[in-house]
């Protein structure tokens, strides 16, 4: 059935999501007022209905009794009810835009509070979240759940890269235990189907394997379903969904990662490549003087020397990100379960400079290179600012000193960038509804 010319891919995880009897469905469109709002619409009728307040949204998904329609947008979780009606927030997350809800029969929402973090219980009433999921030993993100029929363990995608997702691993975990159990390696985008199946997405095909949802257990060799469902494994999102009845509705495409050209952008709106050849490049960040540029490509970081045109190979672990120069533009810090300090002509092995896991992501040093603003998700506060004191009196193994809270609000604060004399420090928080730009002095 061919349901919408103008139906938008919106969602990092499903366009399109049917209500579990089977009979209707919602989609973000782009509407004749200009933006983007959710559609629904029954299977026998032709046309879709708009929802006002939907502004924005990506990755609908239903209530279990298919009243209620969940959404994010904005940096929050959502709900509105499928008659119409103003929509009622849930909860702030830690991005602009999540990966992954699924609403369960006792009435709570698991969900992606954000990139590189783990799940969350959202009351589907109202109330503060609580932790799911922790990370575990190599993971850096866990997204897309699903809870299981029985309501007694949710489903979800646990990746040991933030930017490949072909060889991440299906998961459960038991909301009565706590225990978690990998039913599936080299996947993601998991689901379940009634009658017993879970399907994934493995290069770009659509697997499927016997499953008993009790004992949590797969069973037999994985068999090909369709070649054409789209998906993203870079954010390990797949574009389809079923119903209860057995309805199942899809986008269709091929699963591809995308790639874009790196260009020098001059001040007549010139551009001169860069980068030889398209990729899947991210977190493009320029060393202090300009003539080197450290990226990301598939969960590892490098680094461009403009002068010599060679790229040069700093981690191998799958997992990097986040990657800020420090100011002498011999040394870069990046995450990677924490955060770690490297040299940024690849010599030499990262030193780990924050103990423990943590969710660290750093952004920019002070002009001094003694102090690292960064910013990390904390469940009572969102997104806060700390920085973190470096002597560096040994400049390739510099002493972490405690780190300090620099801003602990309920709004999400992120991207602190030091000022070139380290008077101020400029963030993004949405405290005001939307992103906004501040700046503050450190104490």
């Amino acid at each position: 059935m061919w349901i919408s010319g103008r139906m938008r891919f919106a969602g990092f995880s499903t366009t399109v999501a049917i209500s579990p009897d089977g009979r209707r469905i919602v989609y973000p469109e782009r509407w004749p007022d200009g933006k983007q709002h959710l559609g629904t619409q029954l299977l026998d009728q032709a046309a879709p209905t708009l929802l006002p307040g939907s502004e924005d949204a990506g990755d609908p998904f239903f209530s279990f009794d298919g009243q209620w329609i969940g959404f994010y947008a904005g940096g929050q979780l959502k709900k509105i009810s499928v008659q119409g009606g103003a929509p009622v927030e849930l909860g702030r997350i830690y991005s602009p835009v999540g990966y992954g809800a699924s609403w369960d029969v006792d009435g709570t929402i698991a969900a992606s509070m954000g990139i590189l973090v783990p799940l969350s219980l959202f009351p589907a009433a109202g109330g503060a979240p609580t932790p799911l999921t922790k990370l575990g030993p190599g993971e850096v993100s866990h997204r897309w759940p699903q809870a299981l029929p029985g309501g007694s363990d949710v489903l979800f995608t646990a990746s040991p890269s933030p930017a490949s997702w072909d060889d991440a691993n299906i998961e459960a975990i038991s909301l009565k235990t706590g225990q978690v159990k990998i039913v599936q390696r080299g996947g993601y985008y998991g689901r379940y189907l009634p009658g017993g199946y879970l399907v994934y997405i493995h290069q770009g095909v659509l697997l499927g394997v016997k499953f008993d949802p009790k004992t949590l257990q797969a069973t037999g060799a994985p068999a090909r379903i369709l070649e054409d469902v789209a998906a993203n494994p870079s954010t390990g999102g797949g574009q389809f969904n079923f119903s209860n009845t057995g309805t199942f509705v899809y986008a269709a495409g091929k699963s591809a990662a995308p790639a874009w050209q790196v260009v020098w952008l001059d001040k007549s709106d010139a551009t001169l490549p860069l980068l030889a050849a398209p990729g899947a490049y991210t977190e493009p960040r320029l060393s202090p003087d300009g003539s080197k540029l450290a990226f990301m490509n598939g969960g590892d970081i490098y680094v461009h020397d403009s002068d010599r045109d060679t790229i040069s190979r700093l981690t191998f672990t799958g997992g990097a990100s986040m990657p800020a120069w420090a100011p002498d533009g011999k040394h870069i810090i990046f995450h990677t379960s924490s955060l770690f300090w490297v040299r940024s002509d690849g010599a030499g092995v990262p030193q780990r400079v924050l103990e423990g896991p943590s969710a660290a992501l750093p952004w920019s040093f002070s002009s001094d290179g003694r102090r690292l603003a960064y910013f990390e998700p904390r469940h009572e506060t969102g997104q806060d600012l700390w920085t973190l004191p470096l002597d560096r009196t040994d400049p390739d193994h510099p002493k972490p000193g405690k780190p300090e809270p620099f801003l602990r609000r309920s709004a999400n604060e992120v991207l602190p960038r030091f000022s070139p004399d380290g008077r101020w420090i400029a963030y993004r928080s949405d405290e005001s509804g939307g992103n906004e730009i501040y700046v503050s002095v450190p104490r």
